[in-house]
């Protein structure tokens, strides 16, 4: 319960500052908002802590691979210049990565809340 609050909360805070702050169309807010869905909300329902974090790394991986194929695949259907695998050597490494962090925030926020509720 703990986790999907802390997740839940982390997704609607990104993306309300991402909405305050874009001019997109709303399509590109559509699959920001379906890329954020599948590389960080559903990943961040397994992981309540920083062990869970360590110990399911597979998750994290495969998730964080997940929205980056998602911000890959949307991308080129919604905007019009975007390519398909277009730089995908520099793109999917930074994401990756920033999912990876995103989720290890979670797991440290998610970790804390629940000690906290613990006492």
């Amino acid at each position: 319960m703990i986790r999907a609050f802390v997740a839940i909360t982390i997704y609607v805070s990104l993306l309300a500052f991402y909405f305050a702050n874009s001019g997109a169309p709303t399509r590109v807010h559509a699959a920001t908002a379906a890329e954020l869905l599948v590389g960080f909300l559903v990943p961040a329902l397994f992981l309540d802590s920083i062990a869970a974090y360590l110990q399911r790394w597979k998750i994290v991986a495969a998730g964080a691979f997940l929205g980056a194929l998602a911000n890959d695949v949307l991308g080129s259907l919604v905007v019009a210049k975007a390519e398909f695998l277009g730089l995908w050597y520099v793109k999917y490494p930074v994401l990756l990565l920033a999912f990876a962090m995103l989720l290890f925030v979670h797991a440290c926020l998610a970790g804390a809340v629940r000690r906290v509720a613990a006492v």
